[in-house]
C-alpha cells in the first residue's frame, strides 16, 4: 500500500510538473506573437496659410497614427486620426504655442507617443489693398495675433520676391 501511495504522488507531481511547463510555453508563444510598433521620428511642425502643418515618418507596421494636441495650458488631447505621414490643424489659433504628438497604432498595438518641439502658430495677414503712387506703393493688412513685425516683399514683372 505504501509503494503504491508513493507511485500516486510521484504520477500526479510529474502531472503537475508537465502541466505548469505547458502553461509556461504557452505563455512564451503568447508573449513572442507580440508586434512591437516604433514610435514615429522625425515629428515637425510648419507654419502655412491654413494653419499647423505635421508631418512625421512612416513606421513599419502601423496601420494609421493618432495625432495629439497641447495648447500648453492644457493636457494633450486626441485631435485626429490619420492614414497618411501628416496632418494640418486648421483649428490652430494665431499668437498661440502647441507642442504636437503622434503615436503609431496597428489594431490594438499602439507606440509610445513622439512629441514636436513647441511651436508659435502665426496667421498670414490678410491684405486689405494696394496701390501705386509717383515713386512708391502703398499696401495696407490687416494685424495677425502673435505677430511682432511685419516684412514687406515686393516683385516686378516676372522678378524675384525682394525685402
Amino acid at each position: 500500500m505504501k509503494k503504491k501511495l508513493i507511485f500516486t504522488a510521484f504520477l500526479v507531481a510529474v502531472i503537475c510538473a508537465f502541466m505548469m511547463v505547458s502553461v509556461y510555453a504557452n505563455v512564451v508563444e503568447d508573449d513572442s506573437a507580440t508586434v512591437l510598433l516604433d514610435s514615429p521620428e522625425n515629428v515637425n511642425v510648419y507654419n502655412k496659410p491654413e494653419g499647423i502643418y505635421l508631418s512625421f515618418s512612416a513606421v513599419e507596421g502601423a496601420q494609421t497614427y493618432y495625432i495629439y494636441r497641447s495648447d500648453l495650458d492644457a493636457p494633450l488631447t486626441a485631435v485626429s486620426s490619420e492614414n497618411g505621414l501628416f496632418y494640418l490643424d486648421k483649428s490652430a489659433a494665431s499668437g498661440k504655442s502647441y507642442t504636437y504628438g503622434v503615436q503609431a497604432v496597428s489594431g490594438d498595438t499602439k507606440s509610445e507617443i513622439s512629441y514636436s518641439q513647441k511651436y508659435k502658430f502665426v496667421k498670414a495677414p490678410v491684405l486689405i489693398s494696394a496701390a501705386n503712387g509717383d515713386g512708391y506703393s502703398y499696401v495696407k493688412w490687416n494685424s495677425v495675433a502673435g505677430a511682432d513685425k511685419y516684412y514687406v516683399y515686393r516683385k516686378v514683372n516676372g522678378g524675384s520676391w525682394k525685402f
